[in-house]
């Protein structure tokens, strides 16, 4: 759509697989939201950080780092939510696995964004996505009650998401079990056909 609206012209999307490292084997659901991103505005982990206020019963496991690493614990601090939020930093591919694996949701709401790689590594990983209806090429993946849960950018909005998914493993298992069959054609062999044949 930014090809068309600025430069006029006709694209067909080609969406790079999983980087090559990541074992995203579904395992158990577990208790937490995960949010893994690079730790900067854009990536609006404050938000989620509002929700949690409003969500007592929900823990956050958040790995990352970046510029706003340090403002992120500041605030998880202010709204009184720090023992149920887990900064855990920078981690392997391996700790990154482990925490997909386990995780009963994945948090992913950036601002417009062109793809949202994190959104393939859940639903790889046959994790539900919570995000909003402003996330951008997230959504292309993303469909409301049956991959995860999209809503407005609303802290209460997103705790309302939070606290459904947590409180029903049952529909976050059908919703990641969805998010894994709607990515399965996502490989390089598809990429490099839609190439040979653009280019034959």
């Amino acid at each position: 759509s930014r090809l068309r609206r600025f430069n006029g012209l006709e694209g067909t999307p080609l969406y790079p697989p999983l980087r090559s490292g990541l074992a995203l084997e579904p395992g158990p659901y577990g208790d937490y939201i995960l949010s893994l991103n690079r730790l900067d505005a854009a990536k609006r982990i404050g938000l989620l950080l509002e929700a949690l206020r409003q969500a007592p019963e929900v823990k956050a496991v958040i790995a990352g780092t970046g510029p706003e690493a340090d403002n992120l614990k500041r605030q998880a601090s202010r709204l009184g939510i720090a023992n149920r939020v887990e900064f855990v930093g920078f981690v392997s591919d391996e700790e990154a696995s482990r925490l997909y694996r386990s995780a009963r949701a994945v948090y992913y709401a950036p601002v417009d964004e062109d793809y949202g790689y994190g959104t393939i590594e859940a639903l790889q990983a046959a994790r539900p996505v919570v995000t909003t209806d402003d996330a951008g090429g997230v959504l292309e993946f993303v469909e409301d009650s049956v991959t995860g849960l999209v809503t407005s950018p609303e802290p209460a909005a997103i705790a309302r998401s939070l606290q459904l998914i947590v409180a029903d493993q049952e529909d976050a298992e059908r919703m990641g079990r969805a998010g894994q069959a709607k990515i399965s054609d996502i490989t390089w062999d598809r990429v490099a056909d839609a190439l040979l044949e653009v280019g034959g």
